[in-house]
């Protein structure tokens, strides 16, 4: 039986989306007694000791000089390419030498567009180029002509994907089959005393805050989300100051530098930056609202975090968030500023909408589960 190995040269703290999937992918088949194998820092591990290193590694988040380094080196004309051209041939090496094993890539990174698996997160470099540094889209759109001329299987994280995927490339639907994600069961609704310890490290009050969980770019859209907050009348700011949570991404000074003068001028917007897995599920428990009108995602796993914690959710009415929220969060245009302030008021003050759409979530939330998405990744597998 052929074994699926995947390279994880590519993929860097802090646990992101893309991140986060490898992690649940691997983890989740080790748990279902499957052998599991992956490149990482150009080394194969297997099973539990590359579970261990993946857990360390992509625990330590990335600085803002790392960041802006690789944004200044990825400019550079062709390399991006010439990078993944030589991870390309780390990787291949140690299939070479391994071939007894008999190995296939699944490739979760956008590294090898020729892989027989590939899964395909958002098509953002189509649909919002302006979200993405220019030399990212121009890769992205080499390896989406590349990937969508081959016969190989295409695995999409949401149905609203899958369907961009067909309808922009006229890719065969046979090829492509959704694997929806899931949050980790350390996001759960949890009592005043079971988070006060981890609150109140960061001043926050259980139940009198609202929360945001995003990498600070533009199609996250958290700008929208302070102008919203900055509308709200002062006392509703009072009761409920709104927390921001997340690693610095691409286009984020201008943002962060308004923050930092909002924080100055007022204790109800507090940014917290990068918050380690230990103390997030916590944060999450803790919040009366969780806000995601992002502009565009592949399937929106915070939001998920959130309703699984019982959070009453406000996101958008677009795409992949709508698949995931259904009926159980307000749903806002996301660009409507005025929807995302009312949206807000009525969170905030009406304490019985509120307590319906946390039931909501709870309830939707339940339809997710890791070892569903690792079932239907095996049975994919199994076909090749």
């Amino acid at each position: 039986m052929r074994q699926a190995i995947y390279n994880l040269g590519g993929i860097r703290p802090p646990v992101t989306g893309i991140g986060r999937y490898a992690l649940e992918l691997i983890r989740g088949q080790y748990l279902l007694r499957k052998p599991v194998f992956a490149v990482i820092n150009h080394t194969l591990l297997s099973n539990a000791e590359l579970i261990e290193e993946i857990e360390n590694s992509l625990e330590n988040p990335n600085t803002d000089t790392s960041a802006r380094t690789r944004t200044l080196l990825g400019a550079i004309p062709y390399s991006r390419e010439l990078y993944r051209q030589l991870d390309r041939r780390r990787f291949t090496k140690i299939l070479q030498a391994n071939a007894d094993t008999n190995f296939f890539e699944h490739d979760i990174n956008y590294a090898n567009p020729s892989a027989p698996v590939t899964t395909v997160y958002d098509l953002s470099h189509i649909t919002h180029p302006e979200c993405h540094p220019r030399h990212r889209t121009l890769y992205l759109h080499r390896y989406f002509d590349e990937l969508t001329r081959q016969n190989n299987k295409i695995i999409t994280i949401s149905n609203a994907i899958r369907n961009e995927l067909v309808g922009h490339y006229s890719v065969s639907a046979d090829r492509v089959q959704v694997t929806e994600l899931a949050a980790d069961s350390a996001f759960q609704t949890r009592e005043p005393s079971q988070t006060s310890a981890v609150l109140g490290r960061y001043a926050l009050e259980h139940g009198h805050y609202m929360l945001s969980v995003a990498t600070f770019e533009p199609r996250k859209n958290l700008q929208r989300v302070i102008d919203a907050y900055l509308k709200l009348p002062k006392d509703l700011q009072s009761q409920c100051p709104l927390v921001l949570v997340g690693a610095p991404g691409w286009l984020s000074d201008k943002l962060k530098k308004q923050i930092n003068t909002l924080q100055t001028e007022s204790t109800n917007i507090r940014y917290l930056g990068y918050v380690s897995q230990d103390d997030l599920p916590y944060i999450y428990s803790g919040a009366r609202i969780f806000i995601y009108p992002s502009l565009y995602e592949g399937f929106g796993l915070p939001l998920l975090e959130a309703m699984q914690s019982g959070c009453a959710c406000i996101t958008s009415n677009q795409g992949a968030l709508s698949e995931v929220a259904d009926t159980a969060a307000l749903k806002v245009v996301p660009t409507d500023l005025q929807q995302i302030v009312d949206a807000m008021v009525c969170l905030i003050s009406d304490q019985q909408a509120r307590n319906l759409v946390s039931q909501q979530a709870l309830q939707r939330a339940s339809n997710f589960s890791w070892q569903r998405t690792n079932e239907q990744t095996l049975k994919i597998y199994a076909t090749l």
